[in-house]
């Protein structure tokens, strides 16, 4: 993280901030499957399987936000920029007596890249008895995801790739009014609008086993949502 903090006595602020954030993630799990006769003694068929995923999260992001009095009350305004890239490589290996194999059809590789752009205003002013708070945000999201693997054409593997790119703006405006003339209690009306992205996983079109009967697997066309 870089910082830099301005305040001067007038009231007005000045506030920066640059940050990166890696995160190295490498799951292994090896998933045994056994199949015994009804008395629970013999065994009679085994499929394993042995899941490697090493992923890669790089996240950057600059903000400013800045405020000010104004017109006995104060007024903020601020502005952040992210980048966020995924990198995901997906291999499964079903396990036998000679060794593993490595399943082509259901490895992959999974890419994923998001831009978001950010501005906002707030205005919150104190009253006697009361406050009032005021805003709005903008964001403009751009996101694309990229797949390579494999898949059996004609007699054998031949390389797969499907990707997607979304690109949306989304406003978000706040407002709210609180009563405090009494100090021991305070009423307040609010409203807000959020979003909620899916998570990057959510997103990703891996097939992966939770065990021989279940498997989580993600979808490129989630959208996300929206709370009033």
């Amino acid at each position: 993280n870089l910082n830099y903090n301005y305040v001067d006595p007038a009231g007005t602020s000045l506030v920066l901030n640059a940050d990166h954030g890696t995160y190295d993630l490498n799951s292994d799990q090896f998933q045994p499957n056994y199949y015994y006769d009804p008395s629970g003694q013999t065994m009679l068929n085994s499929v394993i399987y042995h899941m490697y995923s090493p992923a890669k999260i790089n996240i950057n992001t600059v903000k400013g936000d800045y405020e000010q009095n104004f017109k006995k009350g104060k007024l903020s305004v601020g502005a952040k920029a992210a980048w966020v890239k995924t990198d995901n490589n997906f291999q499964r290996f079903n396990v036998t007596s000679s060794g593993e194999d490595l399943d082509k059809a259901r490895s992959n590789r999974f890419v994923y890249r998001e831009n978001i752009n950010a501005g906002y205003i707030s205005y919150n002013r104190q009253y006697k008895t009361f406050m009032i708070q005021a805003g709005l945000r903008g964001e403009h999201t751009v996101s694309e995801g990229v797949s390579e693997g494999l898949k059996w054409e004609g007699g054998s593997y031949v390389s797969s790739t499907t990707s997607f790119k979304r690109s949306y703006t989304s406003l978000f405006p706040s407002a709210a009014i609180t009563f405090n003339k009494n100090p021991m209690k305070q009423w307040s009306l609010t409203y807000s609008r959020r979003i909620d992205r899916p998570a990057y996983q959510d997103l990703n079109p891996f097939e992966y086993k939770m065990d021989e009967y279940t498997f989580m697997k993600g979808n490129v066309n989630l959208r996300p949502q929206y709370t009033n």
